[in-house]
């Protein structure tokens, strides 16, 4: 979760949010993008219901608002909260394997990879080999023309 200090823009509507979202004293939609925003902080809670717009202040969003700072976390819950960088992938590789090789399991075995399937090379027009083929023929109209001469 973010902990940085929302601007004025987002001070401003979480103001708005807490006397009770007033639809005459904000004007466009620039405010509920804010408000989304202040719900990705888990300050505010927004709703769409019915088509009717609603918004309205989490615990975290009323001591912000009161306080202007963010609720303090426990101690042993900001280090599980915020773990650091995330690990590369051959970095989260070697941690299974480091755990596989603690736990006693053995190691995998690896499968094989499967032989390419070879290509079939296409017929030479002097060697054909016979192919038994069926046809369907069918006629859907006959049309003759004759055309008869006179000089």
């Amino acid at each position: 979760m973010r902990r940085e200090l929302v601007n004025e823009r987002q001070l401003t509507v979480l103001r708005w949010i807490a006397d009770g979202c007033d639809p005459e004293a904000m004007t466009g939609d620039t405010h509920k993008h804010t408000a989304r925003a202040l719900e990705n902080r888990r300050l505010a809670k927004v709703s769409r219901r019915g088509g009717a717009w609603g918004a309205t202040l989490t615990d975290d969003g009323r001591y912000y608002f009161e306080h202007g700072r963010y609720v303090d976390p426990p101690p042993e819950a900001a280090s599980a909260e915020m773990p650091g960088p995330r690990a590369t992938r051959t970095e989260r590789l070697l941690q299974r394997q480091a755990r596989r090789i603690a736990s006693g399991r053995p190691s995998p075995v690896p499968t094989p990879p499967r032989p390419r399937a070879a290509r079939k090379q296409p017929a030479s027009s002097t060697r054909l080999e016979p192919i038994s083929m069926r046809y369907k023929i069918v006629v859907s109209r006959v049309q003759t023309a004759a055309r008869t001469g006179t000089e």
